[in-house]
């Protein structure tokens, strides 16, 4: 039957919702101002769904558009419930959508029990303008993630096939734009070198379609980025200890990026950015394109310590920087690899031994280490 709110049963998120949704459309009703189709279309929806009933489009033209419950079709005169809009002409003389007549009470029963028979939760334009401020969607999310929060916040179940259809429409969204953003990033070099003086950025790109005769595509593909703010970053480097860490990350997006960064460490221990990048992998050649650029804005960095989880291709890069480097590698990762190894009861120890202040001391924890 059509659901009708118990006062007397606790809140919860769905009734919370289901009320205000409720509310809003009496009041916009009584309003008696203009509407649009799309703001009818919405109201309808949402209406659907916080009152558990279907509802079908019984009369839309150029000049007006109503909507009746679903057992209306069923049962003629079983259910009275009704929105219907038709035009008004406003005081400049132009034409809008005015409520006219609108029943909100249901008297039908029994149409609407079945929840796998409601089809309003699996309209793509429901799902739009709800879904995406309940949960982020990407493309690794789980389609059962997003019907399993549709369920727990609207009280309904919605076909797979239709969650599936929404995710891919968003995703494909978010393709675009992500292509859009990457198509901007030279204009974002020139701009943050403008407004912040002394900032160095260079980018790649790559023609997608390199043409014989030297000539090149006019299309070309995004490769690697660099980002430095010079003046600030040396500044800073001059004033930190002599360590820099270099480490890579992925990037979460729909293509596989990874992000470089190089970090120092100030005289309290907190990490100081001194320069990132976009690069198409961390592989040898994008470590070595990276540090490259580093040493252009910061010489010093050929004479400070480098500390890195032991990436074969950043070994190799940081080693093109010259004899002047020394290299000193992350406690995280090597205690991992252990780990790994030994097993867990390690762990003590051997932060233990990392964090030992003297030989003598270094020394007595190795030696508790060595049985295990």
């Amino acid at each position: 039957m059509a659901y009708i709110l118990n006062e007397s049963e606790p809140s919860t998120p769905f009734s919370e919702w289901s009320t205000a949704v409720d509310n809003a459309c009496r009041e916009r009703i009584a309003s008696n101002l203009p509407i649009t189709r799309a703001a009818i279309s919405e109201l309808v929806e949402d209406l659907s769904v916080a009152r558990k009933f279907n509802f079908v489009t019984h009369r839309i033209d150029s000049n007006r558009v109503e909507y009746r419950c679903a057992s209306y079709q069923q049962a003629p005169h079983s259910c009275e419930w009704r929105i219907y809009a038709s035009p008004s002409i406003e005081e400049d003389g132009s034409i809008v959508l005015q409520p006219r007549l609108c029943n909100l009470t249901h008297q039908c029963f029994g149409f609407n029990d079945n929840p796998s028979l409601r089809w309003t939760i699996n309209k793509q334009t429901f799902l739009r303008r709800h879904i995406p401020s309940l949960i982020p969607i990407t493309i690794t999310t789980q389609i059962k993630t997003i019907i399993d929060t549709i369920t727990l916040k609207f009280h309904e179940i919605p076909n797979y096939e239709a969650i599936r259809i929404f995710k891919a429409s968003i995703v494909s969204g978010q393709m675009t734009e992500q292509a859009r953003q990457f198509q901007k990033i030279p204009a974002y070099c020139a701009r943050i070198e403008h407004e912040c003086p002394g900032t160095t950025a260079h980018y790649e790109f790559i023609p997608l379609n390199p043409i014989d005769g030297g000539e090149e595509d006019v299309n070309h593909s995004f490769r690697r980025v660099f980002i430095c703010p010079t003046y600030c970053s040396r500044a800073t480097f001059l004033r930190c200890r002599p360590f820099i860490a270099l480490d890579g990350t992925f990037l979460k997006t729909r293509w596989a990026m990874t992000l470089l960064i190089a970090v120092g460490i100030d005289g309290n221990g907190e990490t100081v950015i001194l320069a990132w990048g976009v690069v198409e992998s961390e592989s040898e050649a994008s470590w070595t394109w990276f540090l490259n650029h580093l040493e252009q804005v910061l010489p010093e960095v050929c004479s400070s310590t480098i500390i890195s989880d032991r990436g074969k291709g950043l070994l190799n890069a940081i080693r093109s920087l010259g004899p002047g480097v020394t290299q000193a590698f992350c406690c995280f990762h090597i205690k991992q690899n252990a780990i790994r190894v030994y097993g867990q009861i390690i762990e003590t120890f051997f932060w233990r031994i990392v964090k030992s202040n003297t030989e003598e001391e270094y020394n007595n924890h190795l030696s508790k280490l060595l049985p295990y």
